[in-house]
């Protein structure tokens, strides 16, 4: 078995958020599930850590290996129901929404080499020791099938190469995990592992502040709402006895005005009372999903700064200057950019979305940005 290290604090976090909202969080528990079958399918050498300090980003799991090195890992606990498309790069579309696990992984890579070369020189150049994984437990490989069917043999390859599912969290995992990279590596001594586990630090804050009270202003307005909810449905239910009333032959039209009372005022209160929640629920609670969709670019002009949500559709670099070169679009319209060697930037991959900053500039007649910044969602 392996050495799970941090699973308390996954568990401290999850009775932290059940203390606020009364449930657990979904993508928590899987983390819980999955570190449990690393442990267990995992050699004894093996570490497995949850939340690691070792950067900007904190994966999900790290885990170590005397045989390969490092492996970054991403749990996603998604329904196959709500996947409307996969693509052979990793991208996948839930709903109108369009995400990529493996380059969200794939950033952490300069996260861990940048604290490898800073804390363990001993490794030199340690690149080809960490790999990555996307592991996707809300669903199985026989779950995608279809979605694969028309994939060439080598587009099959590259994707699982990097991509586990639930029903593939076996005995097999060693395996599975020492072939996700691009590099052949005789692995690292137990001497530096044990040392690396010794000083890094377990995040305490997997769930942030802002996160919980998001989540317990979203659970009062979901009460407020089913309330409403209740309320309408039983006001239809009143209204509709008070027609089955006004039908009734027997029914005396003098009695009937002062046994039947006027519903409108109430129906008018509801509609009231549904209005004050949707302007509160859209001008206060802010969910992931309220973020600059990904998909549509925005330009925003501050002091000559534009800052601008976009994919990258085309990426090339040149390793003699170290400058790197895009195209980024909507889908629409399309804008050149540029960024150069001494602008510090998370791994950028043909295919991602980020939050670009820097100032338009013409280069040969044609309108170019030149970036300063780049920000993830």
């Amino acid at each position: 078995m392996g050495k799970f290290i941090g699973r308390d604090s996954i568990l401290d976090q999850l009775e932290k958020l059940a203390h606020v909202s009364g449930n657990e969080l979904k993508g928590l528990t899987a983390e819980i599930e999955v570190g449990d079958l690393l442990t267990k399918f995992l050699p004894d050498d093996t570490y497995i850590i949850t939340h690691p300090i070792i950067g900007k980003y904190e994966p999900d799991f790290l885990v170590i290996s005397p045989r390969y090195g490092f492996r970054l890992i991403e749990v996603k606990n998604w329904s196959f129901k709500y996947i409307n498309s996969l693509q052979s790069n990793g991208s996948i579309q839930i709903f109108d929404r369009t995400t990529n696990p493996l380059s969200q992984v794939r950033k952490q890579l300069d996260d861990l080499k940048g604290y490898l070369l800073s804390n363990y020189k001993s490794l030199g150049d340690p690149h080809k020791l960490i790999g990555c994984v996307v592991i996707h437990y809300g669903f199985t490989s026989e779950s995608i099938e279809s979605s694969t069917s028309t994939w060439t043999e080598s587009n099959m390859d590259d994707f699982f190469k990097y991509h586990l599912f639930r029903d593939q969290l076996t005995s097999q995992l060693d395996q599975r995990l020492s072939l996700a990279t691009k590099f052949n590596t005789k692995g690292i001594s137990l001497n530096i592992i044990e040392e690396f586990v010794r000083h890094v630090r377990i995040s305490k804050n997997i769930i942030s502040e802002n996160e919980l009270e998001l989540v317990e202003r979203t659970n009062e307005v979901n009460k407020a709402a089913n309330e409403v909810k209740e309320l309408a449905e039983q006001t239809k239910q009143m209204l509709e006895h008070q027609k089955r009333l006004y039908t009734a032959k027997q029914e005396i039209k003098t009695d009937s005005n002062k046994k039947n009372f006027n519903l409108w005022p109430l129906v008018g209160s509801i509609v009231v009372i549904v209005g004050i929640l949707l302007f509160y629920w859209n001008n206060q609670v802010k969910t992931p999903l309220d973020l600059p969709n990904t998909n549509a670019p925005v330009i925003e002009n501050s002091n000559d700064t534009v800052r601008l949500y976009g994919e990258v559709i085309d990426f090339s670099y040149d390793k003699n200057s170290g400058t790197k070169f895009l195209v980024l679009s909507d889908g629409k319209d399309t804008i050149n950019a540029i960024i150069f060697k001494d602008i510090k930037v998370p791994f950028i991959n043909k295919g991602d979305s980020f939050l670009f900053e820097g100032k338009l500039q013409q280069y040969k007649g044609e309108l170019e940005l030149n970036i300063s910044k780049v920000e993830t969602y």
